[in-house]
């Protein structure tokens, strides 16, 4: 994962700047190095809407504006192979579409 000499300005500002919980920094640093290797989409799946808002927040950033939306490697995660299989990707993030069966025991694992 390559960071342009601007965004590595930001994020070392943002590092530098943070004040509040480690954690949550390093999550939502965390959060962002998935997306660059996996596509923003993945960490959507991966994350409640609260949770994913947040981590820009701390981040200062929109994750669709700094990761591919998707990338070879998206379709290894399970996650968000079952998001596909809904009709639509963005009703199931959203909670008005009904999650299979499959995507609530996915989140329920990994929540």
């Amino acid at each position: 994962m390559i960071f342009t000499d601007e965004q590595q300005e930001h994020l070392t500002r943002i590092m530098s700047e943070y004040r509040g919980n480690g954690e949550r920094l390093e999550n939502a640093l965390g959060a962002l190095c998935l997306g660059m290797v996996y596509g923003w989409k993945v960490i959507r799946v991966m994350h409640a809407s609260s949770t994913y808002a947040k981590y820009q927040d701390i981040l200062d950033l929109r994750f669709n504006e700094w990761c591919p939306e998707t990338t070879p490697l998206t379709q290894r995660h399970r996650g968000y192979q079952l998001a596909m299989k809904a009709e639509s990707f963005w009703q199931l993030m959203r909670g008005m579409e009904k999650p299979s069966d499959d995507f609530k025991k996915y989140k329920k694992e990994f929540a």
